[in-house]
């Protein structure tokens, strides 16, 4: 997600910055959504309704296919960005790239009820003229602290592999930490009891 304030003007944007674009393409491979074969976290893969393409990456036997907030159609008359929140709305983990100097974001902007770790990226030049990025991690409450460590002198990182691991490595055991916390807790006892009762109803005849 490119970030520039408020839901609306976050949701909202039509186009990714060239930075943005260099971003996305860093952390994942562009790809045709139609006729895709492998994960594609719920988005269309016959009829291009989600968009034409989205950004997958294989890392460390994790598929991860991103939902990305400029590839998402939006119609000219939907205010709300009803389309787009679907996804995002419906994420554990997002990403949120400040574009621009005066870019900002203060979580949870983009609301949600599963939306528990927010990583905002924003990309700035090393002394020699080079890509970096700075990063920040929020939580929301209830969810346990989680690693990688990120210390307020260490969290610029150069736009090289070590970067990109340590971005996937935290945003995954993020989402396990969120999975784990009271809210989500809750819903997969909800969930489990709700399926061990049809097993029993199906195959012991229980109610």
């Amino acid at each position: 997600t490119q970030s520039t304030g408020t839901e609306e003007e976050i949701l909202s944007n039509e186009q990714g910055s060239p930075a943005f674009e260099e971003f996305l393409h860093f952390i994942g491979e562009k790809v045709v959504l139609k006729g895709w074969t492998h994960h594609r976290a719920d988005l269309d893969v016959a009829n291009d309704s989600n968009g034409t393409h989205s950004i997958y990456a294989y890392w460390k036997s994790h598929e991860i296919m991103f939902h990305v907030s400029t590839y998402l159609p939006i119609s000219a008359t939907e205010e709300e960005m009803i389309g787009r929140k679907k996804f995002i709305g419906n994420d554990i983990s997002c990403i949120v790239f400040l574009d621009g100097d005066d870019a900002y974001f203060v979580p949870p902007t983009i609301s949600g009820d599963f939306l528990y770790i927010f990583v905002a990226v924003k990309p700035v030049k090393t002394e020699r003229g080079k890509t970096a990025y700075q990063i920040a991690v929020a939580a929301k409450n209830g969810v346990r602290p989680f690693g990688p460590l990120l210390l307020p002198f260490s969290s610029t990182f150069k736009k090289r592999k070590y970067f990109r691991d340590f971005l996937f490595t935290k945003i995954l055991n993020g989402h396990r930490a969120a999975i784990q916390s009271p809210y989500f807790a809750k819903k997969l006892r909800k969930t489990r009891a709700t399926h061990l009762k049809q097993i029993m109803k199906d195959f012991c005849g229980g109610t």
